[in-house]
């Protein structure tokens, strides 16, 4: 029998069946049930295997093993059992539309740039597809605006099994060499590719792609796809984040982009203030400083960890202090930058940060981090690990 004479080639939209136990077998603590015929379709080509049930038992994945299609299943059946086979409809559509999506844009953008699919996967969370060639966003774009042109031009996809003779005057995609028979899936002016999975009957099946992310890949790009359910889904989670980010800034819908744009440059321009002002602040407290201590201990307002830095370098500079640590409150916690040219850092500040419970390190003459503790906690332990006896 051909390979694609299988029940979920005939018919891909058959969701229950009748079939008898060909197998039964022990696999990784669970067991695997061969069927003389099964709808079940096993994982393969970056596609999930199919979930169910037979005979109501909890089918948990299907796999091909050792060139057999086989159902997980976590009790054993008998041979000869006569089984109801149900299929997860809603997991199986779910695959399908997005297999058919992924062969529309693969092919979209091999018919445009040339570049293939190197790695297609199929995850909880969406398809992840990698091509050998770089692209940008717009290109993106661009590619998801024709196939939805595609998808609402309801277009029938074919999965035909061509001789020999007809495979060889065929332009197709393909990852390798393929020998025997060979299915090639066609979805009209967007790809012809060979492919062992299952698919819809038409593009329109399909509903909406959309492509959420674009990063540069190895030689190329990682892609990734929504298409369907997802797709609606996921749309419908950006319209109620924007509606939640249109009421916070009080700006239209579509206008809250340059909002939160006027609000970052607002952001930057007070925190440019405030650290003009700790600055500041930071220059007077040296001023009044001792000069040659070997332990400064100070606190500043609105410090970052840079502002941190200069104004540790600054009190070692200028007042010859051996040990600097400029600390800043941070909501309940203890923001540090400490330098020395006396003490080795990186040993002590592991006690510290375990004495209170901070974390953070760096060198031996610089350490930065966070104490999550109070102002007078952190600086007696100071104070007793880096052996200052009196407070400067």
């Amino acid at each position: 029998m051909s390979e694609f004479d299988t029940l979920f080639y005939r018919d891909s939209y058959c969701r229950e069946f009748t079939s008898r136990v060909k197998s039964c077998q022990p696999y990784r603590k669970n067991y695997a049930v061969e069927l003389e015929e099964t709808a079940f379709y096993p994982e393969g080509g970056g596609q999930p295997g199919d979930t169910g049930t037979l005979n109501g038992k909890p089918v948990s994945d299907t796999r091909k093993i050792e060139g057999r299609i086989m159902h997980v299943l976590s009790e054993p059946m008998e041979e000869g059992t006569e089984v109801h086979g149900v299929l997860d409809w809603e997991n199986r559509l779910d695959h399908m539309v997005m297999h058919s999506a992924e062969h529309m844009v693969s092919g979209l953008i091999h018919k445009t740039f040339g570049y293939d699919n190197v790695g297609f996967h199929m995850g909880e969370d969406a398809v992840i597809i990698d091509f050998n060639g770089p692209m940008d966003w717009d290109a993106c774009m661009k590619i998801e605006a024709m196939a939805n042109t595609l998808v609402r031009r309801n277009l029938m996809i074919r999965a035909d099994i061509p001789s020999e003779e007809e495979l060889r005057d065929m332009d197709y995609r393909s990852k390798k060499e393929l020998s025997g028979e060979v299915r090639i899936v066609t979805v009209p002016e967007a790809d012809v590719c060979a492919c062992c999975g299952t698919h819809l009957r038409s593009t329109g099946e399909i509903g909406y792609i959309k492509l959420i992310s674009l990063a540069n890949h190895k030689n190329g790009v990682r892609i990734e796809m929504l298409a369907g359910k997802r797709a609606e889904e996921y749309m419908r989670m950006i319209m109620d984040q924007n509606m939640r980010i249109s009421h916070l800034l009080s700006a239209k819908m579509n206008e809250t982009a340059a909002a939160a744009e006027k609000l970052q440059n607002s952001y930057y321009e007070t925190r440019q203030k405030l650290r003009i002002a700790s600055e500041a602040a930071m220059r007077r407290s040296i001023t009044a400083m001792k000069d040659n201590e070997p332990l400064v201990i100070a606190f500043a307002e609105n410090a970052d960890h840079d502002a941190l830095r200069y104004f540790a370098n600054a009190i070692i500079e200028e007042k010859g202090a051996l040990t600097a640590a400029a600390l800043c409150e941070d909501d309940g916690a203890i923001r540090y930058v400490i330098v020395s040219h006396a003490s080795a850092l990186r040993p002590l500040i592991k006690d510290l940060n375990k004495q209170l419970k901070g974390r953070g390190g760096g060198s031996d003459e610089l350490v930065q981090g966070m104490f999550a503790c109070k102002r007078s906690e952190a600086e007696a332990a100071l104070y007793e690990v880096l052996g200052a006896k009196e407070s400067a």
